[in-house]
């Protein structure tokens, strides 16, 4: 599935999800290939475990794409891939045929530099109607789980989102003070705002 065009996946997860892990371990196998988002939401925390990577910002985001893609609601594990395809984010079929859509579509090529606590962004363009997004992602983030429905359970994830960053309208050149937090890649991502296409986007280890 190796794509050569920039191809971003997000999944929607919760450790108080007993669907999920399988979707979170799918969503790390693939973690090389592509530019991957682990995004936690927190409406399942009332049924016993509080799912620590959870934040309202990313409960919020997907809300958004439910209205988008008109669906009857949020729900976990989802995955969405650039903004355009949507499905159960275990279903490991369903994702090879949108990275494969998706890799067709060429993209506003994104570079990206660290100095520092400063993030470097230059974009060969910046399309009218796109906002840019920063992320800064955490791997191997695990929890033993003693409540809920993975009561028992030790939950491993990769790529998740502790930092979420609105960066306004696109621009070719901005320079943005990364968050005081540790993280080991920094994701930089156009999205359309109207048609929710992602239009461009990048990953850089941070030191």
């Amino acid at each position: 599935m190796l794509a050569m065009v920039p191809v971003l996946i997000e999944l929607f997860t919760s450790e108080g999800c007993s669907s999920c892990p399988p979707a979170d371990e799918l969503l790390r196998k693939v973690r090389g290939e592509f530019i991957t988002l682990s995004e936690h939401v927190d409406y399942w925390d009332y049924i016993g475990w509080k799912d620590p990577n959870a934040t309202p910002k990313l409960t919020a985001r997907q809300n958004d794409y439910a209205s988008h893609f008109r669906s009857r609601g949020p729900y976990t594990p989802q995955m969405v891939v650039d903004g355009e395809f949507e499905f159960v984010g275990s279903d490991g079929p369903a994702l090879a045929r949108a990275v494969e859509q998706a890799a067709k579509r060429p993209k506003i090529p994104l570079h990206l530099t660290v100095a520092g606590k400063k993030l470097s962004i230059i974009a060969d363009e910046a399309p009218a109607g796109a906002e840019m997004i920063l992320a800064v992602t955490r791997n191997g983030v695990a929890s033993s789980v003693t409540r809920g429905e993975n009561q028992g359970r030790r939950l491993v994830h990769d790529s998740v989102v502790r930092h979420w960053q609105p960066l306004g309208n696109a621009k070719v050149s901005i320079e943005v003070a990364l968050p005081d937090i540790v993280g080991d890649n920094a994701v930089v991502f156009l999205q359309d705002r109207r048609s929710r296409h992602v239009v461009g986007a990048a990953s850089i280890n941070l030191p």
